[in-house]
């Protein structure tokens, strides 16, 4: 089942369990006579299917059987008077061609069924030895995350954020990187969606959190006056039970002030179960820590329903900023934007901006802050703090 620990996370246990009684009713519909289905644990599901003419009539059936699943799984149901949409993703193993032991039946089903969540979830595929060879690969490099964070190889680099009337560096982003031992410098576009995948990235959000909080207090012991300073947070880690308090403990492990610290979040949280997601921004923006919707216009939300949320800042995806300058539908987009955030009191700051045309035009546009190589590539922490105290001397210089 596709993202099933959030119904856990936001609705309990309970609900949990009456969803996973429904969809293995859903599951037994879907299969023919004779077929067993069994609950493995957790939100994994496992179909026998047996007495199957030939490896190509099991390629036909089996692929028939998982978009039957896929269909009813996919069928809306109430939880709490809450109506739910969920998805399945589906791995599909054959014998003996994928293995002739029951374990090795299992993992070649496993390694297909992530590689259907990998190609957008709701779906199904078949195991092939390029799988295999993939999933070799990803739990090796999970391996590797695992040690990375136990050796402290991980570190993170600050990307300016600058006020378009001051032209003063106002804040900072935090961006993990990774040190590995072997690969040298890894971008986090190579292991986030690995340590999504394999249940990590909490670990890493967490960490991320504690070492910004960190370096803020470090900052500051040695005379600076940091800027704000934002951390990226993942859905799974807002929906995670007493959030706040974690943050308000953080605060005062490092005797932080609050507003040194900002939290942004993608705007697809903002549809998870509205009203819990709001409470628990409402209670972290209550301990005076900055609320940012990152991403912003990419996901499914929109500004009307906004104003519900505690919401500081919102950031223009860079999809809409890469051609502003020559396409007036994502100039419209971005200029009405930023009129609306205005007006729902929130700044909004365009990431992604790589150009000087690009600068001029949001600035004339009224956008508040502003993010990109154009000013600068994210940086480690000493440098960062160079560029920073050069900032409120003299006028930032891009690149």
């Amino acid at each position: 089942m596709d993202d099933f620990k959030l119904v856990n996370d936001s609705l309990g246990h309970i609900a949990g369990d009456e969803m996973i009684g429904i969809i293995a009713g859903r599951l037994h519909e879907s299969m023919r006579g004779g077929d067993t289905v069994a609950r493995m644990g957790g939100d994994e599901f496992v179909i026998i299917s047996s007495i199957l003419p030939s490896a190509e009539a099991a390629v036909s059936i089996m692929s028939k059987a998982a978009s039957r699943m896929i269909e009813r799984v996919s069928q809306p149901l109430t939880l709490q008077g809450v109506e739910i949409r969920t998805s399945c993703s589906v791995g599909i193993a054959l014998y003996p061609r994928d293995g002739v032991s029951s374990d090795v039946l299992l993992k070649s089903a496993d390694s297909a069924m992530y590689h259907a969540k990998s190609q957008g979830r709701g779906t199904f595929q078949f195991f092939s030895d390029q799988l295999n060879e993939q999933s070799m690969a990803l739990m090796s490099l999970s391996s590797d995350i695992k040690r990375g964070l136990e050796e402290d190889e991980f570190e993170l680099h600050y990307q300016p954020k600058v006020d378009l009337k001051s032209n003063e560096i106002v804040g900072a982003e935090a961006l993990i990187r990774w040190q590995h031992p072997e690969r040298g410098m890894v971008s986090p576009g190579e292991f986030i969606e690995v340590a999504e995948r394999m249940g990590l990235i909490c670990a890493i959000g967490d960490w991320t959190l504690h070492e910004a909080c960190r370096q803020i207090k470090a900052w500051e012991e040695a005379g600076m006056v940091p800027p704000r300073v934002s951390v990226n947070m993942s859905a799974i880690q807002i929906h995670q039970e007493d959030v706040p308090g974690k943050v308000r403990k953080l605060l005062e492990d490092y005797q932080l002030k609050s507003e040194r610290l900002e939290l942004e979040i993608v705007e697809g949280v903002l549809v998870e179960d509205m009203e819990a997601t709001s409470t628990k921004l409402r209670d972290i923006r209550d301990l005076g820590v900055h609320i940012s919707i990152d991403d912003y216009g990419t996901g499914y939300s929109s500004l009307s329903y906004m104003k519900s949320f505690p919401v500081d800042t919102l950031k223009v995806d860079r999809c809409f900023i890469i051609d502003i300058c020559t396409d007036k539908a994502d100039r419209a987009i971005v200029d009405s934007t930023i009129i609306l955030a205005h007006n729902l009191n929130m700044a909004v700051i365009s990431e992604g901006v790589e150009e000087a045309e690009q600068a001029e035009l949001l600035r004339d546009m009224g956008c508040d802050q502003m993010q990109g190589y154009y000013f600068s590539r994210p940086l480690p922490a000493k440098d960062f703090a160079a560029l920073y105290a050069k900032s409120q001397s003299t006028e930032i210089i891009p690149g």
